[in-house]
């Protein structure tokens, strides 16, 4: 039985996955299983993974697209490993970071989460863009320190039982770190370990109005689920202050982004305060797209 399993979810890449299986196969870690779950319509990814079958333990699953959370709950299922991991298609690892998580985690048998720290290629953060280097997980910190593929869990049989929310568009990584913790067990932030991932923040220039503003729900979704008003409207806050100072230098179209988003947050807050008493198949079927407000 493998020691860690990574489940990696994803639809119309090629070179990025690629490049992150070929960081994969610099683990050199001899108990690690990959879990491939391909939502593409076509073969574009049996080449690939062939070519480092022989270097790496895949299985590779196939399913109609569903979303990402379907393709991650999929891919958990199947997982054998006692620490399993969901990288991104567009990310890559450091060449010891699987030998350094198992090490972390077999010094701190009391934490079952570890979130490591995410950088780009040229060493800019993008992402768990947290001011403090360690610290525990908790709500007041999670948009700030639960980025999907720098998680990594310690399955317990009760963690095994919680799934990412497939009615969430966005946040659904976040909202399933928060329901694990509601377990009973612990998480914490290392920043000293970290993951490769392109920047894609608000103003990076790569992220659309519409992707925002789906952005925005799902935090929205997440700070009804999970934390107070009060929060919601400092995030508020935060954006209209933002967009504001970015707007005085000129960048009419960023603040444009950043407007995008609180509209977004706010959309997602409203929408599930509405549905709040709903049983939880007719929230399923409301969240699903929480845009449509």
């Amino acid at each position: 039985m493998p020691i860690i399993s990574l489940v990696c979810a994803t639809k119309g890449r090629t070179g990025e996955v690629e490049q992150l299986l070929d960081s994969l196969v610099a683990q050199k870690h001899a108990s690690m299983e990959v879990i491939i779950v391909d939502q593409n319509q076509d073969d574009r990814l049996v080449p690939i993974i062939e070519a480092v079958r022989d270097r790496l333990d895949i299985n590779h699953l196939r399913m109609e697209p569903r979303g990402v959370s379907a393709a991650r709950n999929a891919g958990f299922r199947a997982a054998r490993g006692r620490i399993v991991s969901f990288p991104d298609d567009d990310c890559w690892y450091p060449s010891r970071l699987v030998r350094d998580v198992e090490a972390w985690f077999n010094d701190r048998p009391d934490y079952k989460i570890l979130a490591v720290g995410c950088t780009d290629q040229d060493g800019v953060r993008s992402g768990n863009r947290w001011f403090q280097e360690e610290c525990d997980l908790k709500v007041s910190n999670s948009l700030r320190t639960t980025m999907c593929p720098t998680m990594f869990f310690d399955c317990t049989p009760e963690m095994r039982r919680v799934f990412f929310d497939e009615s969430l568009n966005y946040g659904e990584d976040t909202d399933f770190c928060l329901r694990q913790l509601k377990t009973g067990i612990k998480g914490r932030l290392d920043s000293k370990m970290n993951i490769y991932h392109p920047v894609r923040d608000m103003l990076s220039g790569t992220v659309t109005a519409d992707r925002a503003v789906k952005y925005g729900s799902g935090m929205g979704v997440l700070v009804r689920r999970h934390a107070t008003v009060v929060l919601w409207f400092a995030l508020l806050a935060y954006d209209l202050l933002r967009a504001a100072l970015v707007a005085c230098r000129g960048r009419m179209h960023d603040a444009s982004i950043v407007v995008a988003h609180a509209r977004g947050l706010t959309r997602g807050y409203m929408k599930a305060a509405l549905i709040g008493d709903f049983s939880a198949i007719e929230k399923r079927r409301l969240l699903v797209d929480a845009d449509d407000v």
